[in-house]
């Protein structure tokens, strides 16, 4: 750790570095300035990975014991391996202007706790006042070099024809090897000069895959960095930089084709693509919040459910930081201070749920949550430092895009005593089967989905094991003939049982009426049933659940929830959360129908007893 001597930060203020004059024996040369922020001084901030920005470098670039040497106001100062490579990466030459840099591992006194949790604070500030972010993915390795000639070009190719494309409107089809065939055409009638280029551009997906997949992509920190910033400029080894709008114009056309991706198996492409999607067309965030791409806002709009959901991909060092990170991008983070000294991983954790339950008024946030966190975590808190995407972390709602009612029109009553969670709620069916988890559900082209379905042995399994059996809380919910001679029907909603089947698959979603095999389906049932598993319960009904589920799992409706729970009872009246849940014909309210007191009467919400989580 470095002994320079830093003199303390007034109220909004920062620190600055400013490259001095080079030395003959290659050693970088700066001096420290302290800066205000109102107003600030011309400067830019740099975005860049602490560690190794790739993994083919040499394994000193990964070593937290070995640096490098700058000299600061004289003073000799350690900085890691590619804190070195971005600062001789910007060394102005001997006749240019001078060049202020905002660098947080010199900027900020890091053995200075209270110093370092007020800088953390303000660094949304410090983005966005910055004339520009400087933005360092590492030196050149991978073919990077012909990967941003490829994303320039995209980008040229892109803007020669606006007119060209308006005569010719894409059609509907979304099959792959379409759109790759309508790609290749356009750019060819471009120009003759670039004929060819599109499989040329596919010849280089392994260079995109290794420059979109470096660890600055993943870092929870970018999002803010980036976002934040009135321009940015991203640099890779000694090649001109790009814009960001060029990387993300790139990312337009990449993602028009990125099935094509998904065919190659190139999934780290097609998240960094969506990654870059979001801001794209004007939101940072999927759902409901959303944020504008400007050059500089000074308002933000998002929601700190939202953020956390977003920010949960990336990775950090220190797993507080999947909050902190996000902090600059809302406007009411309530009482959530960074707090790196008296601060725990999981009282920041519990904080911040509890603050989106009662700020949103409902149980979105549940959906984040999965089985075993850590961090000694309570079931009901989403365990923000797991970034598996293998995990489900948006909500049944936002996949589906169906507005859920399952707990009624009341309000969620909700009440924190301590860690747990106590809801209104009846627990009516037990889990009775667990289907297979798909990752990414898909179906050879061409192949029918009632097909599918209908050869499927677990759902035959289902059927037979229910044509007979009496339900024990709920009048039955069995299946049933629709009518004399007919297709078996589901008993809660009267759908043949393979419409029943899709629609859960697709979380009540009816399929297409003249092609059940439609792309947009296909596409739906995977978004929906990726991550879930498909359950039954003892009374018939049929669903999804978490990725997770055991038998035994039960079955929670909750007064005025959008989704039923998954709860697994733990003794003495108690339950850990496994998940929200899917519930074929029980989603708008239909069981608070059956619940009804010895008189005939109807419980009322207050009557429901309480369901206690841990």
């Amino acid at each position: 750790m470095s002994k320079y001597p830093y003199k303390p930060l007034s109220p909004r203020e920062i620190r600055l570095i400013e490259y001095d004059q080079p030395r003959p024996d290659n050693i970088i040369q700066l001096k420290l300035h302290h800066a205000s922020l109102n107003p600030p001084p011309e400067y830019r901030a740099l975005s860049y990975t602490w560690s190794t920005p790739i993994d083919e470098l040499p394994p000193d670039w990964a070593d937290d014991n070995k640096t490098k040497v700058v000299l600061l106001d004289g003073i000799e100062f350690p900085v890691r391996y590619n804190l070195d490579a971005a600062l001789r990466r910007f060394q102005p030459n001997p006749t240019d202007a001078s060049l202020l840099l905002w660098v947080d591992a010199i900027c900020i006194n890091q053995t200075d706790t209270s110093e370092r949790d007020t800088q953390v604070a303000m660094m949304g500030q410090i983005y966005s006042k910055s004339l520009a972010t400087l933005v360092w993915l590492g030196p050149e390795v991978n073919d990077s070099d012909l990967s941003l000639r490829a994303i320039r070009e995209i980008n040229e190719t892109w803007m020669k024809r606006p007119a060209r494309l308006r005569e010719r409107p894409i059609p509907s089809s979304s099959d792959p090897e379409d759109i790759l065939q309508l790609y290749r055409h356009h750019v060819q009638m471009e120009t003759a000069a670039l004929e060819g280029y599109a499989a040329d551009t596919f010849s280089r997906v392994d260079g995109l895959v290794h420059l979109l997949g470096r660890p600055w992509w993943r870092r929870a920190w970018v999002v803010q960095e980036v976002l934040l910033s009135q321009k940015t400029l991203v640099f890779c080894g000694s090649s001109e930089p790009l814009e960001w709008n060029e990387f993300v114009t790139a990312a337009g056309v990449l993602s028009g084709i990125q099935d094509s991706y998904f065919v190659l198996g190139h999934e780290d492409l097609n998240s960094m693509v969506e990654w870059m999607m979001h801001l794209r067309m004007g939101s940072l965030f999927s759902g409901e919040v959303k944020i504008p791409y400007t050059p500089r806002f000074e308002s933000h709009t998002s929601s700190l459910r939202e953020m956390l959901r977003l920010l949960r991909y990336k990775q950090a060092t220190d797993p507080r930081d999947k909050v902190y990170a996000g902090l600059g991008l809302i406007t009411d983070s309530g009482d959530v201070v960074v707090d790196y000294s008296s601060t725990s991983v999981g009282g920041l954790y519990i904080q911040v749920t509890k603050l989106c339950i009662a700020k949103e008024g409902n149980l979105r946030v549940l959906s984040g949550c999965h089985s075993k966190p850590g961090y000694d975590l309570p079931s009901w808190v989403p365990d923000y430092s797991d970034h598996r995407r293998e995990l489900a972390h948006s909500n049944i709602s936002e996949d589906s895009g169906i507005s859920y009612a399952a707990g009624g029109d009341a309000v969620l009553d909700f009440e924190f005593q301590g860690n747990r969670l106590l809801l209104r709620g009846v627990c009516v069916s037990t889990v009775s089967y667990i289907g297979p988890i798909e990752d990414r559900l898909r179906y050879p082209r061409g192949q029918n989905v009632v097909k599918h379905a209908m050869e499927d042995k677990w759902l035959s399994k289902w059927l037979i094991s229910h044509v007979t059996r009496i339900p024990p809380r709920i009048p039955p919910l069995l299946v049933c003939p629709k009518a004399e001679g007919e297709e078996w029907a589901y008993r809660l909603t009267k759908e043949e049982m393979w419409l029943a089947y899709l629609k859960t698959l697709s979380a009540g979603r009816p399929p297409p009426e003249e092609e059940l095999a439609d792309p947009e389906f296909r596409r739906l049932v995977s978004r929906v049933f990726q991550h879930r598993s498909f359950i039954t319960f003892e009374n018939g009904v049929i669903g999804l659940g978490p990725r997770y589920p055991e038998l035994g799992d039960e079955l929670c409706f909750v007064v005025g929830a959008e989704t039923p729970l998954l709860l697994r009872p733990c003794g003495d009246g108690r339950y850990n959360l496994v998940g929200e849940c899917y519930a074929h014909g029980l989603m708008h309210g239909e069981v608070w129908n059956l619940m009804v007191k010895p008189d005939g009467q109807k419980l009322r919400a207050e009557e429901i007893p309480r369901v206690e989580i841990i």
